[in-house]
Order: C-alpha cells, then sequence, then structure tokens
C-alpha cells in the first residue's frame, strides 16, 4: 500500500494575457503569469494472490485532489462569479442544463401523441454555475 499526500504552488505558468479585452481586437502572445494551487492526495492498493495454479495481481488506485487559481491576468469580469482568479482550474461558468420536466408523464407516458401537446406541457430549468 501507498500513499502520497501533495501540496503544489506552481509560479510562471503560460497562459493568454487577459488584461486587455478580446474586444479591443489585439492578440497577446502567452506570457509566464499565472499562479496556481494543487493539493490533495493518492494512493494505491495491491494485492496479489493464486488459486491453485493461476497467480493474480489487482490493484485499486484512489486520488482525492483540490486545485485552486491563485493569479490569473484576466480583464475585468462584468460579475465577480465570472472571475477565474480564486476558483478551481477550469472551473465551468453560465448555466447548466438540469432537467426536462413533463407535466403528464407520470400520468400519461404512454398517451403522448403529438409534440405540440409535448411542447406545452415541458418545462426547462437551468442554473447558474459559478
Amino acid at each position: 500500500m501507498t500513499v502520497d499526500y501533495f501540496h503544489d504552488v506552481r509560479y510562471d505558468q503560460l497562459v493568454r494575457k487577459g488584461s486587455v479585452p478580446g474586444i479591443i481586437g489585439i492578440g497577446f502572445s502567452p506570457t509566464n503569469v499565472a499562479r496556481t494551487s494543487n493539493k490533495g492526495f493518492d494512493g494505491q492498493i495491491n494485492y496479489r494472490g493464486n488459486i491453485r495454479r493461476v497467480n493474480f495481481t489487482t490493484s485499486l488506485v484512489f486520488q482525492h485532489f483540490k486545485n485552486k487559481v491563485l493569479f490569473k491576468d484576466e480583464a475585468q469580469p462584468a460579475f465577480p462569479w465570472l472571475r477565474e482568479t480564486g476558483r478551481p482550474i477550469d472551473q465551468p461558468f453560465g448555466y447548466t442544463f438540469i432537467v426536462i420536466i413533463h407535466r403528464k408523464i407520470f400520468r400519461r407516458f404512454r398517451r403522448i401523441r403529438m409534440i405540440n401537446q409535448l411542447r406545452r406541457s415541458v418545462n426547462i430549468r437551468f442554473r447558474r454555475v459559478i
């Protein structure tokens, strides 16, 4: 059995400069300005065995980690929750699809015949991802 704990802070990561908005129309080459923090643990458990004349090995690998953008050169966003600094790396932004709820689907699942009926009784829900 092996278990490793890690805590890395990385400096000078290569990212595109974002302090000037893209609407200006000027492209910048990537620069070494980003800082990130990664911490967590990973491990592996091995088992070797045999059944009569057959040898076998099995392994279980596990990991858990969290990361965070400590600094990224970015333009001032319209809303504070759109900033990447202080959030996990590659955090999705915007809205994500949750579910389509059909009002009559539980009562008359077999009797849905026309698309127009379906359109009138469908509710689409979204949630904001921060």
